[in-house]
């Protein structure tokens, strides 16, 4: 079982890719309470070489994440 990490701590793991697109490396950092996760690129930079990051809050799928009513909602002037 992994073990989750303590406030302000995480890890990152080098990324086996598969595609030059996939990140380098991949992890999560423990922040306020939740678990956010980490990816990086390596890259050469004019002041050398540096791993440039994005972060996201994993997915959770209690969360909604676009409107329930999704029907188009359609002028009643439009004649078809």
């Amino acid at each position: 079982m992994a073990q989750e990490p303590q406030e302000g701590k995480g890890v990152l793991f080098s990324n086996k890719k598969t595609k030059d697109s996939q990140p380098d490396w991949r992890g999560s950092v423990m922040h306020n309470g939740e678990i956010i996760k980490i990816a990086g690129w390596t890259k050469k930079s004019a002041y050398g070489e540096l791993v440039s990051l994005t972060v996201e809050k994993p997915y959770d799928p209690n969360q909604q994440q676009y409107p329930k009513d999704v029907t188009k909602k359609y002028d009643s002037d439009v004649p078809f």
